[in-house]
């Protein structure tokens, strides 16, 4: 997947939760929303780089 693509779709997602988060509790809801999406966020990346290190080491040959 194209890089730019991903990083549109991050800042679109987080865009759309930061808007829906401050017209539900205000200005509170927004820092709240910028703290949980960073933690999701980076919990998601790692799970996936894990993912991708464990795949590629289970098919590697061993000589």
């Amino acid at each position: 997947m194209n890089i730019i693509f991903k990083l549109s779709m991050f800042v679109s997602s987080g865009l759309l939760i930061y808007n829906a988060a401050g017209n539900i509790a205000g200005i509170w809801g927004v820092i709240l929303a910028i703290l949980f999406y960073a933690v999701v966020k980076t919990i998601v990346i790692n799970i996936y780089e894990k993912r991708q290190e464990i795949k590629e080491t289970a098919t590697e040959d061993v000589s």
